[in-house]
């Protein structure tokens, strides 16, 4: 029975030496990111992802890897998560609505881009993202 214990403390004791936290895991992803690595970072993401389920940074930065990889309809509900956790992010927000612009779903890149607005109407470029957005809605 002693050796089952010690050997259970000796299992979480290394569990415990080898986890991360998810501002390590995110800075090995944009580390990867930042050199090529796609695979890796998308996986130091993922991982922070399923460690860290409420934390939204992780999510912002998968959502770039997929819209990297064109995998649009991934990208748009990383992005949507992280803006459930954190719903004033300019720049998720402005992400997300570049990818909504990307799939011709103008009306809710308007959303989005109308929402930055809201909270910050000097951000550069926006009225010409959203003007354009609403261009391409007459179409």
């Amino acid at each position: 029975m002693k050796k089952i214990l010690l050997f259970i403390v000796v299992i979480l004791f290394c569990q415990s030496l080898s986890a991360q936290t998810v501002d390590e895991l995110n800075a090995l992803g944009i580390k990867h990111a930042k050199i090529e690595k796609f695979d890796e970072a998308f996986s130091a993401f993922d991982k922070a992802i399923n460690l860290y389920p409420n934390s939204p940074g992780a999510y912002a930065n998968r959502g770039n890897i997929y819209r990297f990889r064109r995998n649009f309809d991934l990208a748009i509900a990383d992005y949507s998560k992280f803006l459930d956790l954190s719903p004033d992010n300019i720049n998720v927000l402005y992400a997300r609505a570049g990818v909504y612009k990307e799939v011709a779903a103008f009306d809710k890149a308007i959303s989005d881009y109308s929402r930055i607005i809201e909270i910050n109407p000097s951000h550069p470029d926006i009225y010409f993202d959203r003007a354009y957005s609403y261009i391409r809605l007459k179409d």
